[in-house]
């Protein structure tokens, strides 16, 4: 069976951090699409069947242990159209 995923940034430092903002907007507008989301940074989306998913992780652990920490700066926010997720 075909179920979407998505390839995410993650940082567990900066989760508090972030949803003490998130819950702060919470209080100002109530309730909104990723009021409920950890902080991440989605950088994929993709589709495959289930049977599959056990070889694109090990596939992406491998490639992920090659990459070293650096710093990001976001310079602007957007929005995605159809999900109402707010970047």
């Amino acid at each position: 069976m075909e179920k979407t995923y998505s390839v995410v940034f993650y940082s567990k430092d900066l989760v508090e951090p972030v949803k003490k903002l998130k819950d702060f907007l919470r209080s100002k507008i109530d309730w909104y699409n990723s009021c409920n989301s950890e902080a991440h940074i989605t950088i994929c989306e993709f589709t495959i069947d289930e049977s599959q998913l056990d070889s694109v992780k090990q596939k992406l652990s491998k490639i992920s242990d090659t990459f070293f920490p650096f710093p990001v700066s976001l310079n602007h926010f957007d929005a995605f159209q159809n999900s109402g997720a707010f970047l």
